[in-house]
């Protein structure tokens, strides 16, 4: 157990350098200034999108059938040695960083250390051997099969692995380096950021009471439930980068249309480039590319943007966020002869394939939400599945329309609308939803914290 400790350890704090080194790169290739991001934002919004971006590596490397575990080694060496000088520049930041951390009050100290053990504790779990369903069945098999063959296979009986598998790419590094690597520390780093995003916004939005509010919430409401935020922490399960790079999206579009002018630009383009990355995890993150892409539109319009500025910064936003998605799409157009394999196999076709075998896929999804008491024939599931639809898209509505004037419009537009993507575009399953759940958690910090305001004075 001590040698795993000392290695995981050791993989955690190369991860959060390398990340934090290669996030810093990207900024400047994208023309985002450091200077637009405030003090906190800085590591964690940096890390999370040099996390983001290391999946490019073992990507290309398996794209050019160079990915035998010491290939993918003798890369990401190389790039550490091109990233050296933005190491040690992080290195020599960190002990200053620190020392300015001040908790005030003793029940935001109480919560602090609360919050400590808790992270600790989901850390030594995520040392563990992975063993969910999921994880054994293809998130960590089909990751094993492309280092075996040293690049990207078709695996006919893996179907979502000719889907996106950003996090899975982050999985091949850690093993390249060591076969028996915790895989699990990167939903756990990617949920320690998904928190640290949501105590940002929530102080910006509420101060220090907002931070204890949004993360105790998160903490009661979701807890340590199945396929959970907090039980993925400790699994090799990928939603929670798809939960990362979504909440990234929505918060760093709320300080665009927050900020200053000149500043939005920068900001948009840094959220499009979360949003790509969101679409990178898994298929239902091209919803948050939707998502997002419908939530400038509003708060431009509302904003008095003119509709060819509307135009632009909605078609900016969304190519730049599929230039992300697309390598994925191609990956798997060479592999199979269709980008959406295999789904419009009626338009693309698709090796091995039916439309027929198509239908026969979305029907075994679709019979996770058969009524009670009825079978699942094809009319229950299409009239099932219609009855969710339209009752997910009105309630997103609704609530679009009630907080569309609240300062947390931002992220209630975007819970909603991400809400009404998965009602129609998918079967319904609340592990689907999980990317809008730190969006909403910052509404009822912001609302709870109000309610609080307004008891102190009354009493």
């Amino acid at each position: 157990m001590l040698s795993s400790l000392l290695l995981g350890t050791l993989q955690l704090v190369c991860v959060l350098l390398l990340s934090a080194a290669l996030g810093v790169r990207v900024l400047a290739l994208c023309r985002v200034p450091l200077r637009v991001l405030h003090t906190w934002e800085k590591p964690v919004l940096g890390i999370a999108l040099g996390l983001g971006f290391w999946q490019f590596l073992p990507f290309v490397l398996f794209a050019l059938h160079l990915g035998k575990p010491f290939q993918i080694v003798i890369g990401a060496g190389l790039l550490a040695v091109l990233l050296s000088k933005d190491i040690v520049h992080i290195l020599r930041a960190v002990k200053p960083a620190l020392l300015k951390i001040k908790v005030e009050g003793s029940s935001e100290r109480g919560f602090a250390v609360l919050m400590g053990v808790l992270l600790t504790i989901l850390f030594l779990r995520a040392l563990l051997p992975a063993i969910d369903g999921d994880v054994s069945s293809y998130h960590l098999p089909s990751v094993l099969r492309y280092l075996r063959a040293g690049g990207f296979i078709y695996l006919p009986t893996l179907t979502p692995t000719n889907w996106q598998l950003g996090v899975q790419m982050l999985y091949a590094l850690l093993l390249s380096f060591n076969a028996e690597a915790p895989t699990s520390l990167i939903p756990y780093l990617c949920g320690v950021l998904t928190l640290g995003v949501m105590a940002l916004w929530a102080y910006r939005l509420v101060g220090v009471k907002g931070v204890v509010w949004v993360l105790g919430l998160y903490l009661v409401l979701d807890r340590f439930s199945y396929q959970g935020f907090w039980y993925q922490m400790s699994s090799s399960l990928i939603d929670l980068g798809l939960t990362l790079f979504a909440t990234c999206g929505a918060y760093t579009l709320y300080r665009a249309m927050e900020g200053h002018e000149e500043e939005r630009g920068d900001w948009l383009r840094l959220s499009a480039l979360f949003a790509g990355l969101a679409g990178t995890t898994k298929l239902t993150g091209i919803w948050v590319v939707v998502s997002l892409g419908v939530v400038l539109c509003i708060a431009l319009r509302k904003g008095g943007a003119s509709p060819a500025k509307l135009l632009r910064h909605t078609g900016q936003y969304v190519l730049i966020a599929m230039c992300l998605i697309a390598p994925w799409l191609v990956k798997t157009w060479v592999l199979t002869g269709n980008p959406l394999y295999p789904m419009f196999y009626r338009v693309f076709g698709g090796i091995e394939w039916t439309a027929e075998g198509w239908a026969l896929y979305q029907r075994s999804h679709l019979i996770w939400n058969t009524p009670a008491g009825k079978m699942p024939t094809p009319q229950v599931l299409a009239q099932t599945h219609l009855q969710i639809a339209g009752l997910g898209t009105l309630l997103g509505l609704l609530f679009m329309v009630w907080s569309r004037k609240k300062q947390y419009a931002i992220p209630a537009m975007f819970a909603a609308a991400f809400f009404i993507c998965i009602s129609v575009g998918n079967f319904f399953h609340l592990r689907f939803l999980m990317p809008s759940f730190p969006c909403i958690m910052v509404c009822f910090a912001c609302l709870l914290t109000r309610f609080q305001r307004l008891y102190t004075w009354f009493l």
